[in-house]
This record gives C-alpha cells, sequence and structure tokens, in this order.
C-alpha cells in the first residue's frame, strides 16, 4: 500500500497497487479487495465549548 499526508490540510491518502488480501482464520474467511484509492481527512475542528443555553438562562436568574 502506498500513504501520503498532508499534514497542512489532515488529509490521507491510500493506494493499493495489488489486491489486498484479509484473512480472518477464525471465522474461516478471506475477502480479496481491489482499493483504488481513499482519502480520509483528518484534521480535527474544536466543537464549540459555549455553556447550554439553560446554564447561562439560570445564572442570569440568580443574579
Amino acid at each position: 500500500m502506498k500513504f501520503s499526508y498532508d499534514g497542512t490540510n489532515g488529509i490521507l491518502r491510500v493506494k493499493a497497487p495489488q489486491t489486498l488480501i484479509i484473512e480472518n482464520k477464525n471465522l474461516g474467511y478471506s475477502i480479496d479487495y481491489n482499493l483504488k484509492s481513499l482519502l480520509q481527512i483528518l484534521k480535527k475542528t474544536l466543537p464549540d465549548l459555549q455553556e447550554p443555553a439553560s446554564s447561562r438562562k439560570q445564572k442570569a436568574a440568580i443574579k
């Protein structure tokens, strides 16, 4: 497999020039998988860390 990572934009690209053979001996199966390309955006975004509106209203009512 060929991996390339663009750290600036948080993008991972993967290609497999040959068929991947995925084998699970415990369950007794094998899969032949042709991965042409995979693009995954890994850049993390932070969630909005504001207080919920209900908490702000409660604090305002206490004042």
